[in-house]
């Protein structure tokens, strides 16, 4: 076991013991990850604030349910999923539907290569015009991207915070990639594109 996990995993059982620093050393690892995915999801700052809170609530009242068979993150990145999909169904219940399958998903390589002669100010640009276009994503989408570009979680960990099977994280990736190059094409146009790829 790598030294970082056999550490969080001491610290984990110190907090299932009803250590409260031992909660609070955790609180700190994984609240700005938390409150990152957070935002990229809801795009609110402060719901994103709110989100994060319920989350390490849920955590500390939850601990004890945690036994392990998946990593932490995998199991903290779920309740914050749940989190913030519950969140937009009081807010947007036409955009989620409860009985809809959650989804998750992966790789969206948008950027320009490495030997563009564009300008660093113009990468930037672009990036936050594809930042702009992943929050009209269906929240479903966004959220795939988030997890599996963002925060490099593989697929099976994907599928285990989804509870979906992982021939579904495939089928997903390709249509949230799908969804994701048409947002960017209207917004941006194929002229602004050019130099830049999407895989």
């Amino acid at each position: 076991m790598p030294p970082d996990r056999k550490k969080e995993d001491e610290l984990i059982t110190k907090v299932q013991n009803g250590d409260v620093s031992a909660f609070t050393k955790l609180v700190n690892r994984y609240s700005e990850q938390v409150l990152t995915l957070a935002y990229r999801i809801v795009s609110s700052r402060e719901d994103a604030e709110d989100i994060a809170q319920k989350v390490f609530v849920k955590v500390y009242q939850g601990i004890n349910r945690f036994r392990g068979d998946a990593s932490f993150s995998t199991w903290l990145y779920t309740i914050v999923k749940n989190e913030c999909y519950s969140h937009l169904r009081k807010k947007r219940p036409e955009m989620i539907s409860i009985d809809e399958e959650v989804e998750l998903i992966n790789p969206v390589s948008i950027e320009y290569p490495d030997n563009t002669s564009e300008s660093m100010d113009s990468k930037m640009d672009f990036q936050m015009a594809v930042m702009e276009c992943l929050k009209k994503l269906p929240p479903k989408y966004n959220l795939v991207i988030q997890l599996y570009f963002y925060r490099q979680l593989k697929y099976v960990e994907i599928a285990e915070i989804l509870q979906i099977p992982l021939s579904t994280v495939k089928t997903h990736l390709h249509r949230a990639l799908k969804a994701l190059r048409k947002e960017v094409l209207k917004n941006l146009g194929s002229r602004d594109l050019k130099g830049a790829y999407l895989e």
